[in-house]
């Protein structure tokens, strides 16, 4: 073997070790107890391990080669846009793909004056330190590309603490928007300066062509690669393990086409990840959502302790060649605290638009986000590029390193493990559901008294057991001098609700609890809809449309309840609603009066008659519009019974609970209404809807019957093959059935899915209930006759349901055993 393959043998087992060690190291340390990694977050900790590690694995490998200062780190020297290439991708999709895409929107114009003007400010102020105050002489494009770099921040902890502390979402997402956006103007304005520092030639008119094709340009091919996904994501909605290959492969071609092309990867990942996450939504459900976020939060666990790890090595390399002297160490401290100052500065000069912007912007949040401004991956990432760039120094290249470690370090160790006291302090966390939670409390202790009595405790046991454990706050009792409580009841809402008089605040109570009530209310209505869609009985663009609804009205503060319009106001329903052919059905879904009898009576006697056909755009629209009603009541009455099930035996807030169910049955009168109507002029509409619903319901119920059977060992698990076939094909021979609608041809606004045998869910299922209620005798015997044989089943090859697909069924149904009574029984 020559010495050139030796070298290149050495090479990679030197970095599959520093793989597998910083892994493990990485693994143990996220291990720690929650108090330690409170006062020292794991990014740190996985930095000074790095460092300590590096001091002793340099210094013994140097003595070892007569101090050769090349041992360690050029073995593992990688190009800085290779480490862009393999760390960045992971980390900055992994942050879009978690983000709210409509509170980004929002705050999006917010995001974009303290990305690009902020950066630009805070870049200039900062390159001040290197020129006027290091005593080594830095030049001008150097020290930019310094401030570019240090301008930077990636508030993965912050967030972490703004999560835990149930901030506002609307400033968790504009830092974590800012950070995004800002690490895309960072990269470009430090490769422009070191591409100038490196003497390439660039005249004003090519700095601008630099500008747009870093911005605009990456944005394009960014969205190029995220439409590409939307199409392709439909295609594999079935199967799990291709949709996260994909998802994790496609981030890294569109960065590397980036970096190909000389623009951004950064800013390329930013549409990439946002339509991905915004239309991704619709087909990553249930398991295969599960399995997307456990994966992403692995990858970007990886890549940040592996990032940390390495430039703990570069600063170890750094202490050890003597290249940091002992001043450099107060010139950190220094810089730390000229950081903080100057992006507070930054902040204020763009405070005046950022209040008039998105969701306003207040001094308390102006503060979190100046504290809250941490330095991480990215800054690391550039400052490599600063050590390797060829018109750099070697000793601005190793005060670059040294300074972007150590400013990580202490705003990791001091802003990090601060924020949370600074959200508290301000009161910027989301009202707390104190009476709810109080309820909760108390009925929860009652119920764990009575089960220890039952069990034959003692009352000096059962006092025991809750010793030590916090008493419930009393949610009506006054709780100032001088606090008076009244019942007030309403005469223009919808219904009675409890409301105090006092000169300090509870009525302001009151007003947070019917808000938070509101919010469980939206947040059920949201598990429906994702529910329905991994059912299939909604189609993805109307899961898309009704889920719009739901961040809308999460954006209204003291409101009621008023998602239909909020439905019918958004751009797409009012593109589609255009393509209705039928008057009465178009100007019913545009009134604002849509549930006045009136208006409804008055249109159809100037449109008896609806058209005898419907255009393929008409019929498409009409159906989605169809979907959408139904999902929405189906919601509505769900979320009816989840917030039943707060009920307690101490309760307190019933009138709020009765306030929320007029609110809600006000709001189901015009879907209600629009779907009587389209039964009464297109019923073909809804019988479609109903096969389509009923054969997937068929499915889902013989699927789940035979994985049932299987977990109660009555089943192999080969012999589920057969069975899984037989509902695929009676689900796909139901479908073009033509079945009847029931007699009654009003909705009511209460949905009652329950007794309804046009709809979702079909609570009756079973073959002869179906069979005998649902569709003819011709067509069910057709579609019996029409199926496989016995032996063309078992024969026959797998075309949708994979083994996977049994292995996620039976994990899905297992928790549905647990409370189903014949299985307790």
């Amino acid at each position: 073997m020559s010495e050139s393959d030796e070298a290149v043998e050495g090479q990679v087992v030197a970095i599959v070790v520093l793989i597998g060690l910083s892994l493990c190291v990485a693994g143990l340390v996220e291990a720690l107890p929650p108090k330690i990694l409170a006062m020292f977050p794991q990014s740190v900790l996985v930095l000074l391990i790095g460092l300590v590690g590096g001091l002793f694995g340099l210094h013994f490998s140097r003595v070892r080669d007569n101090d050769d200062p090349d041992s360690l780190v050029s073995a593992l020297e990688i190009d800085p846009e290779g480490i862009q290439l393999l760390f960045l991708p992971p980390l900055i999709f992994s942050e879009l793909f978690k983000m709210n895409v409509h509170v980004f929107f929002n705050v999006s114009i917010q995001a974009i004056l303290l990305a690009f003007p902020g950066v630009l400010i805070s870049m200039c102020l900062t390159a001040l330190f290197p020129v006027y105050i290091l005593p080594n002489s830095w030049e001008w494009f150097e020290s930019l590309a310094f401030g570019g770099m240090l301008s930077a921040t990636d508030p993965v902890a912050v967030l972490a603490v703004l999560h835990s502390l149930n901030a506002s979402k609307h400033l968790s997402t504009l830092i974590a928007g800012e950070s995004v956006l800002n690490d895309g103007s960072a990269i470009v304005v430090v490769t422009l300066f070191l591409n100038l520092q490196a003497g390439m030639p660039y005249s004003a008119g090519d700095i601008v062509a630099f500008s747009f094709q870093e911005t605009l340009g990456s944005l394009a091919l960014g969205t190029a690669f995220g439409l590409a996904m939307m199409c392709i994501f439909p295609l594999l909605k079935e199967n799990p393990t291709p949709l996260v290959a994909l998802t994790f492969a496609i981030p890294y071609l569109c960065f590397a086409s980036a970096l190909v092309t000389e623009m951004s990867g950064v800013l390329a990942l930013v549409p990439l990840g946002l339509i991905t996450n915004a239309w991704g939504r619709a087909t990553i459900v249930g398991a295969v959502a599960e399995r997307m976020e456990h994966f992403w939060n692995q990858a970007e666990f990886f890549a940040n302790s592996l990032l940390f790890v390495i430039a703990g090595l570069y600063i170890a390399d750094d202490l050890l060649s003597g290249a940091i002297k002992g001043s450099d160490w107060g010139y950190l401290f220094l810089l730390y605290a000229l950081l903080m100052v100057i992006r507070g500065i930054a902040i204020m000069l763009l405070y005046p638009a950022l209040v008039r912007l998105g969701y306003g912007f207040t001094l308390p949040e102006a503060t979190v986000t100046v504290w809250g401004g941490l330095r991480g991956a990215v800054g690391l990432t550039l400052s490599f590029q600063i050590r390797a760039s060829e018109g750099v120094s070697y000793r601005v290249g190793e005060q670059a390193t040294f300074y972007m470690g150590g400013i990580v370090m202490l705003t990791l160790l001091v802003n990090a493990t601060t924020s949370g006291p600074l959200v508290k302090y301000f009161n910027l966390q989301r009202a707390a559901d104190r009476r709810i939670l109080a309820e909760l409390n108390t009925d929860f202790r009652e119920v764990a008294s009575r089960s220890l009595a039952f069990a034959g405790a003692t009352d000096t046991q059962v006092h025991t057991a809750f010793a030590g454990v916090h008493e419930p706050v009393d949610p009506v009792a006054p709780t100032h001098k001088g606090s008076t409580q009244e019942q007030t009841p309403s005469v223009t809402g919808p219904s009675p609700v409890s409301t105090t008089t006092t000169e300090d605040g509870v009525a302001l109570d009151e007003l947070e609890t019917m808000a938070a009530k509101r919010r469980h209310f939206l947040l059920a209505q949201s598990v429906t809809f994702d529910h329905l869609l991994g059912r299939g009985v909604i189609p993805r663009s109307a899961w898309f449309l009704v889920m719009q609804s739901i961040d809308v009205e999460l954006d209204k503060k003291d409101s009621e309840i008023g998602q239909w319009h909020a439905v019918l106001r958004q751009p797409l329903v009012r593109f589609f609603i255009r393509f209705i052919a039928d008057e009465p059905l178009r100007r019913f879904l545009h009134a604002k009066n849509a549930s006045d009898e009136s208006f409804l009576m008055r249109d159809l006697a100037d449109h008896p008659d609806p058209p005898q056909t419907l255009g393929k755009a008409s019929t498409y629209a009409l159906t989605l519009m169809a979907y959408i009603a139904f999902a929405y009541l189906r919601a509505h009455e769900d979320a009816r019974a989840a917030i039943d099930a707060l009920r307690s035996e101490a309760n307190t807030l019933g009138q709020h609970r009765a306030a929320l169910v007029q609110e809600s049955l006000q709001d189901c009168r015009a879907p209600a209404k629009f779907l009587t109507l389209v039964r009464h002029r297109h019923p073909v509409i809804l019988q479609h809807i109903k096969a389509v619903q009923l054969a997937t319901a068929i499915e889902w119920d013989l699927l789940d019957r035979a994985t049932r059977l299987a977990d109660l060992g009555l089943l192999e698990h080969s012999e589920l093959h057969p069975l899984l076939e037989l509902a695929e094909h009676l689900s796909a021979k139901c479908k073009p059935l033509n079945l009847p609608l029931k007699a009654d041809p009003v909705y009511p606004p209460s949905g009652d899915f329950a007794r309804n045998p046009d709809f979702y869910p079909f609570p009756a299922l079973t073959p002869h209930k179906v069979i005998q209620s649902k569709a003819s005798a011709e067509d069910v015997e057709l579609a019996i006759t029409n199926g496989p044989s016995e032996s063309e089943i078992i024969t026959a090859p797998r075309t949708r349901h994979s083994q996977q697909d049994i292995r996620n069924l039976e994990s899905r149904v297992i928790n549905d055993l647990a409370g189903s009574h014949w299985y307790r029984s």
